[in-house]
């Protein structure tokens, strides 16, 4: 399963591409708009998904702290990602 963020990182209500035709719990590729990467696990729920983000360093040299989302469609059905 991979997650694509369309930013250099998460944050409240980012959009978020899931790259998947059938969704699998575990680990999981996450992907984010500047080109790094990081190995995360998923979970899937009735909402979407519990998707955990582990510290990364993104390419402009960011320290992004670890943090749980969850995974949401809106009203026009794209995911975006929400604070637990």
């Amino acid at each position: 399963m991979i997650f694509q963020f369309t930013n250099s990182h998460p944050f409240e209500g980012s959009k978020i591409e899931v790259i998947d035709d059938e969704p699998q719990e575990g680990t999981c590729q996450i992907l984010f708009g500047d080109g790094s990467s990081a190995l995360g696990l998923c979970v899937k729920n009735d909402n979407g998904f519990i998707l955990e983000v582990p510290g990364f360093t993104n390419t402009r040299g960011t320290r992004i702290v670890p943090r749980e989302w969850s995974i949401v469609q809106d009203s026009q059905g794209n995911w975006r990602a929400r604070t637990e």
